[in-house]
């Protein structure tokens, strides 16, 4: 298979009709946020940055409303982090632990996070607390992921 585009885009940029830094900032911004993290993820850019940040990951675990999900993703272990992506602080992975969930109920999903401060913000931007009570609610999906 040949790369047609994509040899002529590095033509064009090699004789000057096209700027790579706006070619970059297109594509970036084209590209889903997950795609450009797996991108520099595989490429090996930022990994100074991550040597200095390691922070430790947060892990909820709660059920999610079944309508969500298409029939065929209520297996247990499916990676459902897709359905996350545009979510407030969207988690770095979310996974079915429980397609049925307690007495055959909503799928229970474990969500893994940056941190905490992502994980709070998730949960209290993402109507998973019920409003009064939700610190409570957030240490308990806390501790069932431990």
């Amino acid at each position: 298979m040949t790369r047609e585009f994509t040899t002529k885009f590095i033509e064009a940029m090699d004789e000057g009709r096209i700027n790579p830094k706006v070619l970059a900032e297109n594509l970036l911004g084209y590209m889903s946020e997950r795609e450009v993290e797996d991108f520099a993820m595989s490429e090996g850019y930022f990994d100074h940055e991550e040597e200095e940040e390691e922070e430790e990951a947060d892990f909820l675990t709660l059920d999610i409303n079944y309508d969500m999900f298409k029939e065929t993703d209520l297996v247990l272990g499916r990676d459902v982090t897709d359905y996350f992506a545009e979510d407030w602080t969207p988690p770095v992975k979310a996974v079915i632990v429980n397609p049925k969930g307690p007495g055959g109920g909503n799928p229970i999903v474990k969500f893994t996070f940056q941190d905490s401060d992502h994980s709070w913000e998730w949960f209290s931007h993402n109507g998973a607390g019920s409003g009064e009570g939700d610190v409570e609610e957030y240490q308990a999906a806390q501790e069932s992921s431990a």
